[in-house]
């Protein structure tokens, strides 16, 4: 081939060039990542003085002549960002080159890669960096052009990394025996490529317990004796398997070490460890620490977890008082439903109770084996009787104590409609067992609190609920903000019309008679009431028909019952748009023989 350019090599190496980018799929166990150089430049002996940084064209490394017989002598220099890889295992970092072209095909790839010194100025023929180090090519193939060419740098990666290093640079170029003769000369794509595989060891075993309970809480104390030891295994590279290995000893015999391994697993796992039948002893304390190991590396050992075996509850009930709803109280009783009063809980000589339970409410003890004070709101009026059970530190629970008391009725008197509609309604609440009421506060089921003034004892308020049953809250405040207990009412509230009579009364002791004419009021169960439809005794002798809804929504209409005996009315409502009602309204009532 002579000095003559490869120019159709060329063209196929720049086809080629899109290669150098793809990465081989890493082991399983690994990482692989790519890094391509950040800047090259090169220099030639033609101008010893001037430096070519960043260049549109190809980086030319030894020597060459120009069709015009000018000589050139080249050397280039490739910049790379090294890579965050500190605390990971090194593996193995090559550097790729793509060749361009070669002038003289019967001649040996003789290029080398040196490693040199980073510096602030661009180098020149005149100011060269200092060649440092050699790598080692890895390329054997004798063909002439190839797209991929490459270097191990892994000693130099790894240097750089423990000392800190941001970047490397390396020059390339020919052999001091070669470098000026300009059949060894050949030319390279402008952007090489380091390409490393790395092992990050896995972090720390994390969020351990021993069952529920966390290590990081301080000293634990276990009441089961197939407990799991449990901790959580990560991997900075995502596809690894990680195994937990497990060491757990008696505090008292340090020598006398279990060792399991738990794994492999996946990545993002929990190890688990369930103690086998006797393995751990009432009463005595054990400690373990787990570290996570991939096929390489493993974490450092986790903080050590301590637990103390107790398999033995509390024996004895917790002790209850409380002035302000003292013990088997007689009407009319203390307090009121909702109205919190102040109960002392004890532990009645169990030495490690750490808290107690009063109807399900944690409260912690004021010290290990120690009492509580808390405030408690019984939930109904009348007989109450309260649970509370005291816990250890394993969570056991003693005997319940139920302490019964009678909890005074002191919320208002409520009284709403029956049945109502999805338009806003009625109700009136009125304080008849404790004096001063300042304000009544109410809530339909879990919705807002609302507050209203009360006069003289007395409030109406209007209430708008959505289709369904609920129940209404009410309790009134003392202008010293005193609260009563509570009272509640249930609401059933539908779209169907609300029907009434007072001729014949909706399940009432008889009214009219068998050809006696009688008047029915319907009033709307939803907005845009148009009309409404009815029928008198649909099941025996059925009389339907339509009135129209005045103004405010309302009809009357006469009816004539044709027998006597319980006859049944179903009324339902029509928008102007033709919509109907979801619901009939079934209006019972009794016809006197």
């Amino acid at each position: 081939m002579g000095f003559t350019r490869a120019f159709s090599t060329m063209s196929a190496a720049l086809v080629l060039l899109s290669a150098v980018v793809a990465v081989a799929p890493p082991a399983a166990a690994d990482s692989v990542d790519q890094v391509p150089s950040k800047s090259w430049a090169y220099v030639d002996a033609r101008k010893p003085t001037t430096s070519f940084p960043d260049q549109p064209g190809d980086a030319p490394v030894g020597a060459r002549i120009d069709p015009d017989h000018s000589y050139h002598l080249a050397k280039s220099y490739f910049t790379l960002d090294v890579p965050a890889l500190r605390g990971a295992r090194i593996l193995a970092v090559h550097v790729f080159a793509a060749e361009v072209s070669a002038n003289d095909c019967t001649k040996p790839r003789s290029t080398e890669l040196w490693a040199v010194p980073a510096r602030a100025k661009p180098p020149t023929w005149a100011d060269q960096p200092r060649e440092l180090a050699k790598q080692e090519l890895l390329t054997t193939t004798s063909d002439c052009v190839v797209p991929r060419v490459t270097w191990d740098v892994t000693k130099q990666v790894a240097d750089a990394v423990r000392e800190g290093r941001k970047t490397l640079t390396f020059a390339m170029r020919m052999p001091a025996d070669k470098q000026g003769n300009p059949a060894y000369g050949r030319v390279y794509a402008n952007r090489i490529t380091m390409r490393y595989e790395v092992n990050w060891p896995p972090d720390v075993p994390s969020d351990r317990t021993v069952e529920i309970f966390k290590c990081a809480d301080g000293h634990l104390f276990n009441a089961n004796p197939r407990a799991g030891i449990i901790a959580s295994l990560r991997d900075p590279d995502f596809s690894d398997k990680l195994s937990g290995r497990l060491r757990i000893w008696p505090a008292d015999n340090p020598a006398d070490v279990t060792e399991r391994v738990l794994g492999p697993m996946n990545n993002f796992s929990s190890a688990q460890w369930y103690p086998p039948d006797g393995f751990l002893t009432d009463g005595r304390t054990y400690i373990w620490t787990m570290r996570a190991e991939d096929s390489r590396d493993s974490s450092a050992w986790s903080p050590e977890c301590a637990f103390t075996m107790d398999l033995t509850p509390p024996d004895k009930h917790p002790q209850v008082s409380s002035s302000d709803y003292p013990e088997n109280a007689e009407p009319p009783g203390f307090g009121g439903a909702g109205v919190p009063g102040r109960f002392t809980l004890g532990p009645n000589g169990v030495s490690d109770v750490v808290g107690y339970y009063i109807n399900g409410t944690y409260v912690a003890a004021d010290r290990l084996g120690g009492g509580a004070t808390v405030n408690y709101a019984p939930q109904n009026d009348g007989p109450v009787s309260i649970a509370v059970s005291s816990v250890d530190r394993a969570r056991h629970h003693s005997p319940t104590t139920y302490y019964r008391t009678w909890v005074a009725s002191t919320g208002p008197d409520v009284t709403c409609p029956k049945r109502t509609g999805l338009l806003p309604f009625q109700c009136v609440f009125k304080a008849v067992r404790v004096p001063d009421a300042a304000t009544f506060t109410y809530r339909v089921g879990n919705g807002p609190e609302t507050t209203v003034p009360a006069v003289n004892g007395v409030a109406t308020v209007d209430i708008t609920a959505t289709m369904g049953e609920h129940v209404l809250y009410a309790w009134s405040t003392s202008s010293a903000g005193v609260r009563s207990g509570f009272e509640t009412v249930g609401l059933d509230v539908r779209d169907s019309p609300i029907v009434s009579s007072d001729v014949y009364p909706e399940d009432g002791n008889g009214g009219g008679g068998a050809g006696v004419p009688g008047e029915f009021v319907f009033e709307p169960g939803m907005p845009g009431v148009a009309t409404y439809r009815y029928s008198l005794d649909p099941d025996v002798h059925p009389e339907s028909g339509t009135v129209p809804a005045g103004p405010d929504g309302t009809a009357t209409v006469t009816l004539t019952p044709k027998r006597a005996g319980f006859v049944t009315l179903d009324v339902w409502s029509v928008n102007a748009d033709g919509s109907r009602s979801t619901m009939t309204a079934r209006y019972q009532f009794f016809v006197s023989g």
